[in-house]
């Protein structure tokens, strides 16, 4: 008798009508009547636990809505049974609800707002249907299972550091019509390539990893923490790389910067510790901010050796940030470097080299490319800087 009492206590809560502005719970979840017809899912507390389903009426109302916070801080909420009626998923709906290992967005969604699946540590795989239009700033931060996310048609922004943090993430894929963004091999792009906006941590299983010759920017963090990637080869025509877009990429030795480069976002390769080289193919320096520079505040740049074009180490030896560069050495036209003229850069040049320092006689077009760090003399400073140059190779 009693159980009977309470579903009929049930079933009279989600057939009476209610006032707009009230709210009830049915099933240990708040309800607030928005409009004369709709009604959203609000007041989440860190109570709800197992698995929930939100009905599609409420009291005669369609719920359409789970609010801003609605089960943030869940820790125990581990399955949500959403209605076929919801179209918007507020701010931090799911925010930190760290035992949620799976949820089906309904049709009819459209918006994922910020942080709206933040701090969800057990999701795996995540599918977003064609309404969805905009993902919001950090909808997917610290997701650190999360292997795949499919993006629909709708998709038409992503949100400042949506994807931050999903250390496990290998591939996002994006449906075949949307005209906003495409996926290739797993990395977003915009639909037009030219910006590239969160590529897997774990799609860097090559050790030589090439940005495609179509992309003029790279978003903030987009490519935070890549795994395995050594060496990262940028093509001419990028324009901006943003904050923090490489930084905690451990394994990166090297990176070559084009001359078309115009910004550098702050800590851009932060974190990088493997990082000792640098090939700036400008001629000019890019100009850097001593505090907010691209390579880390306590980065110690004395360890980095900069590769820069023939005639411009005057440049960036006077130059903010650059200047700290522990060796700084010119490259290019006159094949510098090459001092035997062989067509490689190897310790039988260091022998030539060293042999011209001593005035040993050797030809004459040795001199031309025995000044390796363009200070105008052939010197022992040379001879160092092209060991250092050999040893990084």
């Amino acid at each position: 008798m009693k159980g009977k009492a309470i579903v009929t206590a049930v079933l009279v809560m989600l057939s009476a009508p209610a006032v707009l502005g009230e709210t009830a719970t049915v099933g240990g979840v708040t309800y607030d009547f928005t409009s004369p017809a709709t009604a959203t899912v609000v007041l989440g507390d860190n109570f709800y636990a197992g698995t929930l389903t939100i009905p599609e009426q409420v009291n005669g109302h369609t719920v359409t809505a789970l609010s801003a916070g609605a089960f943030n801080g869940c820790h125990s909420l581990k399955a949500v049974n959403l209605p076929s009626t919801l179209t918007t998923i507020g701010d931090y709906a799911f925010n930190g609800c760290d035992s949620l290992t799976s949820i089906i967005i309904p049709g009819q969604v459209s918006t994922i707002g910020n942080h709206a699946f933040a701090l969800c540590k057990k999701l795996t795989t995540l599918a977003l249907p064609d309404a969805v239009t905009a993902i919001g700033d950090y909808a997917f931060f610290g997701c650190s299972s999360l292997t795949q996310i499919d993006l629909g048609e709708g998709v038409a922004s992503v949100g400042y550091r949506a994807f931050h943090g999903c250390q496990m993430l290998q591939s996002i894929v994006v449906a075949e019509g949307n005209t906003h963004l495409k996926s290739a091999g797993g990395v977003l792009y915009t639909a037009d390539g030219a910006t590239l906006l969160a590529g897997p941590r774990r799609q860097s299983s090559r050790r030589d990893v090439t940005v495609p010759s179509t992309v003029r920017h790279i978003a903030p963090y987009a490519c935070h923490t890549l795994s395995l990637t050594r060496t990262l080869t940028l093509p001419e025509g990028l324009l901006t790389i943003g904050e923090r877009a490489f930084a905690g990429s451990t394994l990166i030795k090297e990176v070559t910067l084009p001359a078309s480069l115009t910004a550098l976002g702050v800590d851009a390769f932060d974190g990088c510790t493997a990082l000792t080289r640098v090939t700036c193919e400008a001629v000019d320096p890019l100009p850097l901010n001593g505090y907010f520079s691209p390579f880390g505040f306590f980065t110690d740049l004395g360890r980095f050796t900069l590769i820069v074009p023939r005639g411009a180490s005057a440049a960036y030896r006077a130059a903010s940030v650059w200047r700290d560069f522990g060796t700084i050495i010119e490259v290019g036209t006159a094949g510098v470097g090459d001092v035997n003229g062989d067509g490689e850069v190897s310790l039988a040049d260091v022998t030539a080299l060293v042999a011209l320092v001593l005035d040993e006689p050797m030809p004459p077009d040795y001199s031309g490319r025995a000044d390796v760090n363009g200070d105008g003399e052939t010197s022992v400073a040379d001879v160092t800087n092209l060991t250092t140059l050999i040893l990084q190779q």
